[in-house]
């Protein structure tokens, strides 16, 4: 059954005639995709639950604050609503026995620790007395106190925002104030308990909230109350523009990421709203510690399937190749005998259709040629009289033209026939050689300005009018593509590599893109259009088949609008050679 499969695989794979490459990979993709497309999906669903879970802790953490917040800040007003009832503190307020009064309270901050001073004010507000005593705001009027507002609004407990006490030493508290009233419910003054927040939050600490993380707690303002990293001496610090501050003090809870601004750096944050109280507990965590340990795990994650989805690859294209391979061996099988007998036979046209192309080429070329070359020198000789100095040296420079063009239809019916003859090698002076070459180009455009160099001496072994070619395609190609360029600069030089000289040819003109550098040999293909420089696009094609014969090669480097070098090597005996 395998074996039925691995067949039916590989004639699949190899039916199609066109874009046979593009069939094959059609195949795999189908093969694979399911594979890759179950790891995508699988990763994707372990990143929403891992990143869902970290988000529910986090919200799960601030909630658990808040609560706990909550209860202690209930129990704060249980406190001073009994601490407010006592009969002797009533029957003292009722008296007006202010200093009485308080002393009946003098236990109170060794029982509760986070409670750092209690005082008595009136119904208006004005401080009466206090523990530990103070006299210097003694009679001082605190009705602008937000303490006092909020409780003398509804005559109701009242948890105060952050503010900065009056008395020394000066540091930021809240007060839970507590309306104290007589037997018929009249009000006889106000009990103030000012609580120390750093002390009251202790239990934060008692959180596991993770690495690097902390919880911060925002009054109804969005002030600070509690943040482990602001110390209670310094000045009042608002929150009230941060993202999740705003978004607490509107009720609503939640995770997200925000711009920590005492940290100078992103964070996952987790808010709640604490209820009754309208403050906000935020706990906040960086990033870079909050998707660690997630990350980690997706780390591990994608780490598994990478080598799953290789092995998966590679046993794909082996089932692939084997497929292939044995569908093509069974057709070498069938064609072999069938295509060493045509092979024979189709050698033989060929070689007779190309010595035909030869002669057809060799004659309908050189014909209308002698008839310019001809014609050329009867006007010359007749008429040379009646010509002046530039009429003959036009006439000269046509029958230089057709003697060119005669002799490069000579050399390109030689390397026609370069399979089945022996290159001729001689000593030849390539600096000459290019000299001849732009001494041409001079004449024929005198209006350009183009700034030649070449290096003197440079001989090598090869068949002169082959290289004569390669150098017309490469200095032409120079000389066209930096026309655009009003300081056109060209040099044909050498440079020696471990021991080899490499020739190359350089300008300063509109270069082209490397991307394309492997089409640059192949016949008919052009990087530019002929609209921007005219040309068949066989020249360097030709180029490089006249060196591969000289067993060199050729290759060129280039950037857009900054130019182009094209270098060449020639072998055989050429190492030595000037």
């Amino acid at each position: 059954m395998f074996q039925k499969i691995i067949s039916y695989l590989g004639e699949l794979l190899e039916r199609p005639k066109k874009n046979k490459k593009l069939w094959q990979a059609g195949i795999f993709l189908v093969v694979i995709t399911p594979i890759v497309f179950l790891c995508v999906f699988s990763f994707y669903l372990v990143f929403q639950a891992t990143t869902l879970h970290l988000f529910q802790e986090k919200k799960a953490t601030a909630y658990l604050s808040a609560t706990i917040l909550k209860e202690k800040l209930d129990k704060l007003i249980v406190v001073g609503e009994s601490l407010a009832t006592r009969p002797r503190l009533v029957e003292d307020l009722s008296a007006g026995k202010w200093q009485e009064a308080i002393q009946v309270l003098k236990n109170i901050p060794q029982d509760f620790p986070f409670i750092d001073h209690i005082f008595l004010s009136d119904v208006k507000g004005n401080f009466m007395a206090d523990l530990p005593q103070t006299s210097e705001i003694t009679g001082k009027n605190f009705s602008f106190r937000d303490w006092y507002k909020g409780v003398s609004s509804n005559w109701q407990p009242y948890v105060s925002e952050i503010y900065k006490r009056a008395i020394v030493p000066e540091r930021n508290i809240v007060a839970i104030a507590v309306p104290v009233f007589d037997s018929l419910g009249n009000v006889l003054g106000i009990l103030v308990l000012q609580v120390l927040p750093e002390t009251f939050f202790e239990w934060v600490k008692g959180v596991d909230i993770g690495s690097s993380a902390f919880i911060y707690v925002v009054d109804r303002k969005g002030q600070i109350v509690f943040h482990p990293k602001i110390p209670a001496f310094e000045d009042i610090v608002d929150f009230s523009m941060i993202g999740s501050t705003r978004e607490v003090l509107k009720g609503r809870s939640g995770v997200n990421i925000f711009y920590n601004p005492v940290e100078k750096e992103k964070g996952l944050v987790a808010y709640t709203p604490v209820s009754g109280y309208g403050w906000g507990v935020v706990v906040v965590q960086p990033v870079k510690y909050a998707f660690d340990q997630r990350n980690r795990g997706l780390a591990i994650i994608v780490a598994v399937y990478a080598i799953f989805l290789v092995l998966s690859f590679a046993f794909t294209y082996l089932i692939l190749r084997i497929s292939i391979e044995r569908y093509q061996r069974e057709q070498i099988v069938r064609e072999l005998n069938v295509s060493l007998a045509q092979r024979n036979q189709e050698l033989l046209v060929l070689n007779k259709e190309l010595e035909s192309f030869s002669y057809s080429v060799s004659h309908d070329l050189r014909a209308p040629l002698r008839s310019i070359d001809g014609f050329s020198s009867a006007l010359f000789d007749d008429y040379s009289g009646s010509l002046d100095a530039q009429g003959k040296d036009c006439l000269q420079r046509v029958r230089k033209a057709a003697q060119s063009m005669n002799e490069l239809i000579d050399d390109m019916l030689l390397l026609s026939r370069v399979t089945r003859k022996d290159i001729v090698l001689q000593p030849v002076n390539l600096s000459v050689m290019a000299q001849e070459i732009f001494s041409e180009l001079q004449i024929s455009s005198p209006e350009r300005k183009v700034e030649i160099f070449v290096s003197p001496d440079m001989i090598v072994n090869a068949d002169k009018g082959l290289l004569r070619i390669v150098l017309d395609n490469l200095i032409n190609n120079a000389w066209k593509f930096s026309s655009r360029n009003p300081q056109a600069k060209i040099e044909f030089s050498f440079k020696e590599e471990q021991g080899k000289k490499i020739f190359f040819v350089r300008d300063n003109g509109a270069g082209f893109d490397m991307a394309y550098k492997d089409k640059l040999f192949n016949a008919f293909q052009r990087l530019h259009s002929g609209l921007e420089f005219p040309g068949t696009g066989i020249g360097l094609a030709t180029a490089q088949r006249i060196l591969h014969r000289h067993k060199g090669s050729i290759w060129a480097e280039a950037q857009v609008d900054k130019g182009a070098v094209f270098y060449f090597m020639l072998g055989g005996s050429n190492e030595g050679v000037n």
